[in-house]
């Protein structure tokens, strides 16, 4: 469903975007994030594990990466009771941005899981996952002038997107 991105990447490039997923039936959700992140050319990687059920794996997983030369930013993505953001920030170095798919009809008790964290584990909360991906690659845009530039030029695009609808729809009224 989804396929490996990272091969438009330059090798020189020393970041990457980790997307946990605690299940595999997240792939849907995760698809405009890892979009965002190649018409970025960001080099991504897809994991699963669960907070809950799979905590030894999680916590090797993320000694791995912490012992590679490579600036990451994390996207987890879980849904009803999120453990995994909370438990990626409170492990690694790296910023951590949590984007929970809400359960229908429990958006309003699944959110709450992903807000309210203990005191020192920063973990920001993003619902869209296109705004998600777009967080993590402003966060590399820090150290990355090109990926700057990319950014620029998408802002742009958004900008004049708004622009000619506007006078559209002012073209429109006035006929």
């Amino acid at each position: 469903m989804i396929e490996q991105i990272g091969e438009r990447v330059r090798e020189s490039t020393n970041q990457r975007v980790v997307i946990i997923l605690g299940s595999e039936l997240d792939l849907e959700f995760v698809q405009p994030m890892v979009e965002t992140l190649k018409q970025f050319e960001v080099k991504c990687e897809l994991r699963i594990a669960s907070a809950h059920k799979t905590s030894r794996h999680l916590l090797e997983m993320l000694e791995q990466y912490e012992s590679e030369d490579a600036d990451t930013v994390y996207i987890t993505v879980a849904g009803k009771s999120n453990g995994l953001g909370g438990v990626v920030a409170a492990n690694t170095r790296f910023p951590v941005i949590t984007c929970p798919p809400l359960s229908v009809g429990y958006e309003s008790l699944d959110i709450w899981s992903s807000l309210r964290m203990p005191s020192g584990v920063p973990l920001p909360t993003v619902l869209d996952p296109t705004s998600a991906a777009l967080f993590a690659i402003r966060v590399c845009a820090l150290n990355n002038p090109e990926l700057v530039s990319r950014l620029h030029k998408y802002n742009n695009e958004l900008s004049q997107k708004v622009i000619k609808a506007d006078a559209a729809i002012r073209n429109n009224l006035q006929t």
